[in-house]
């Protein structure tokens, strides 16, 4: 395992911590659930990364790109929601059209 793809573990496993931590302290809270989703994204991407850096196959790379894609393509709609509900713009994340907005793709 090269350097690169141990940081990238490494951030995998931080990611994931860090998200199930404020998941368990309280899951009842959307803003919560929120952070804990965009983790879990991001989570996704770098385990993603952990793969594509060692491997000199295309397929194989292009196979983490897209498994890696599934992280990063929604984790900017979760970062949206969660600053829409963190800086309380209720008029925005409580409007479902908006919400429907923000998360297609």
């Amino acid at each position: 395992m090269n350097f690169f793809s141990t940081i990238s573990l490494l951030s995998f496993i931080t990611y994931l911590y860090f998200g199930l931590y404020v998941l368990r302290h309280d899951f009842k809270v959307t803003l919560n659930r929120l952070y804990f989703l965009l983790t879990l994204c991001i989570a996704i991407w770098s385990f993603g990364y952990i793969f594509i850096y060692p491997s000199t196959d295309l397929k194989e790379i292009w196979f983490w790109y897209k498994f890696s894609s599934l992280g990063w393509g929604i984790a900017q709609s979760i970062l949206l929601h969660f600053v829409l509900i963190f800086c309380k713009k209720d008029k925005y994340y409580k409007n479902k059209l908006i919400l429907l907005l923000i998360y297609l793709p």
